[in-house]
C-alpha cells in the first residue's frame, strides 16, 4: 500500500559545499566512489552531519561589504540553518528529514597511501529535505479510508476481515515508501483496517514494511510528466475559453482542465499577490 495523506509543507536548502569534512562525509557514506552521490538519512549518519557542520559554522557572523563576503555570509547562514534544523528535538527520532550530497567537480590527485593517481571531489551539492510531516488531519484521513477500505472489501455484518485477520495475521503485508509521510499514512491506515487501538508508532514497526524503491520508477515518464505539465500550462492560461465544450456527461471529470475556473488566468495574479502579503506578515 502507497499512500500520503494531509501533510505540512516541506522545505529544502540548497547549498554547494567544498569543504573537506563534507566531501570526506560524503565519501565514507558512498563507499568511497568518487562520482556517486549519498543520502544520509540514519541517526548516525546525520549525527556525523551535525557534528562536522559544527565545526563549519563561522562563530562570528560575518560582515557584508564586497559581493565575495555576501557570497561567504550567504553560505554560512545556509550551513547554520542546516546545523538549526539537525538540532531540532536533540535527537534523531524523526523520519522527516534526510540529506542528499550530489558530487559536482572532481580532481585527480596523488594517492596518499600508494604510487598512482585518484579522483577526488572538489565540490559537492549538499540538500536538506525536512517537514512533511502528517497532520493530524492527515492521519484521520488515512484512519477512515482504511475503514471505508474494511467496510467495502467484507460489507454487511460481522467482522469479516477482523475475524479473517486474526487467522491470517502474518500474512498481511502492508508496504510504503520510506518517506516519513508516506510511513505515517501507511500506519494511519492499517489502524482503521484492522480496528486498531493505540499510537501509531508501534503499528508503524510491527506492520508496515519499508521498501525504498516504491517512490523510484519515474525516471523514465519524464517525456509524458512534461507533456503533462505543457498541457496544464495551455489550459490554465487560456483564459475564458470554454474548456467544458467537449465535456462527456458521464464522465464530466476526465475533461482536460474539469473543474478549473474560467477565470483561472485573471485570478492567478490574485493569487500571487495575496501569497507575497502572507509572507510579508
Amino acid at each position: 500500500l502507497l499512500h500520503s495523506g494531509d501533510r505540512t509543507p516541506k522545505q529544502k536548502v540548497k547549498l554547494r559545499v567544498t569543504e573537506e569534512k563534507l566531501l570526506n562525509l560524503m565519501l565514507k557514506y558512498n563507499g568511497g566512489r568518487p562520482r556517486a552521490e549519498t543520502k544520509l538519512k540514519s541517526a548516525v549518519q546525520l549525527q556525523d552531519l551535525l557534528d562536522a557542520t559544527r565545526t563549519l559554522v563561522p562563530r562570528i557572523r560575518p560582515g557584508r561589504e564586497s559581493d565575495s563576503e555576501a557570497e561567504d555570509f550567504e553560505h554560512a547562514e545556509k550551513l547554520r540553518q542546516v546545523k538549526a534544523v539537525l538540532e531540532e528535538g536533540g535527537h534523531f527520532s524523526g523520519i522527516y528529514r534526510k540529506v542528499q550530497l550530489k558530487p559536482l567537480k572532481w580532481s585527480t590527485v596523488l594517492k596518499a597511501s600508494s604510487d598512482g593517481e585518484e579522483e577526488r571531489p572538489t565540490e559537492a551539492l549538499m540538500v536538506l529535505k525536512y517537514g512533511g510531516v502528517l497532520t493530524h488531519a492527515g492521519r484521520k484521513q488515512a484512519e477512515e479510508l482504511g475503514r471505508y477500505f474494511r467496510n467495502n472489501l467484507y460489507p454487511g455484518e460481522g467482522t469479516g476481515l477482523l475475524r479473517l485477520h486474526s487467522t491470517y495475521r502474518h500474512d498481511l503485508k502492508i508496504y510504503s515508501s520510506d518517506e516519513g509521510r508516506v510511513q505515517m499514512s501507511a500506519a494511519a491506515f492499517a489502524k482503521g483496517l484492522l480496528d486498531l487501538e493505540g499510537q501509531l508508532t508501534p503499528i508503524l514497526v510491527s506492520l508496515v514494511s519499508k521498501d525504498s524503491s516504491m517512490l523510484d520508477g519515474l525516471d523514465n515518464a519524464r517525456v509524458e510528466i512534461k507533456e503533462a505539465k505543457v498541457r496544464l500550462n495551455e489550459i490554465i492560461t487560456a483564459g475564458r475559453r470554454n474548456i467544458h465544450g467537449f465535456c462527456k456527461p458521464e464522465k464530466p471529470w476526465m475533461v482536460d482542465g474539469a473543474g478549473l475556473p474560467p477565470d483561472a488566468l485573471e485570478l492567478l495574479p490574485k493569487l500571487v499577490e495575496l501569497t507575497k502579503k502572507v509572507t510579508e506578515q
